[in-house]
């Protein structure tokens, strides 16, 4: 193969991992990454091929290792020297959902199912395809946003079904208060009237 096919096959292979790159949600392409195509662009208008292939080279392979990074250390905790760990994203957003928002637990078996799926896909794809990796990814970070929409939306639903529960209770409430106030009010009117008729009768009793 000519250096000219090789380095249409090393262009091929960096906008593929790029546009990869691009598809993930959240994710930046680094400056390694634009540093080195950079350089291969200015060696190909230079008609230097081989520099042109080398600079491509080092693109892509810095690509996959920080993608590949990236896509592991969302779900596996980052351990560094001295004993100091980053607790992975989703790790974290996970957690904070289910315990410091309480969210409802079918929706965190949910996160946690595609958390799993996530971890199965970084163990698994080591070809440097991506695309098991990227498609459980995307998932699980579309599925946050879902989740939390459907917990507004029950939230929401709570809060006025609550707010329907305590009226009904006042309104039932008042009910009672006002037949107990009725019950009141007319057993003072017939102790009333039959105390009226007692004195009544104890005057005609006199004549």
């Amino acid at each position: 193969m000519s250096q000219q096919n090789v380095l249409e096959v090393v262009k091929e292979e960096l906008r593929s991992v790029v546009t990869i790159m691009k598809s993930v949600s959240g994710f930046q392409i680094g400056d390694p990454v634009r540093s080195a195509a950079s350089a291969m662009a200015k060696a190909i208008e230079k008609g230097r091929t081989d520099d042109a292939i080398l600079a491509g080279q080092e693109a892509i392979k810095a690509a996959r290792n920080i993608l590949g990074a990236f896509l592991r250390y969302s779900v596996f905790d980052k351990n560094f020297e001295g004993g100091q760990v980053r607790t992975a994203r989703f790790t974290l957003e996970i957690a904070r959902r289910r315990d410091e928002e309480k969210y409802d637990a079918d929706l965190i078996k949910r996160l946690d199912d595609l958390r799993k799926g996530l971890e199965e896909s970084v163990r698994a794809e080591t070809n440097g395809t991506f695309s098991a990796r990227v498609s459980a990814y995307n998932a699980l970070n579309t599925e946050l946003g879902k989740v939390d929409d459907e917990q507004f939306r029950r939230d929401r639903v709570r809060d006025q079904q609550a707010k329907a529960t305590k009226m009904a209770s006042r309104n039932q409430k008042d009910a009672e208060a006002t037949a107990r106030n009725k019950v009141v009010a007319e057993t003072e009117r017939q102790r009333l009237l039959n105390s009226r008729k007692q004195s009544a009768d104890e005057i005609r009793g006199l004549l």
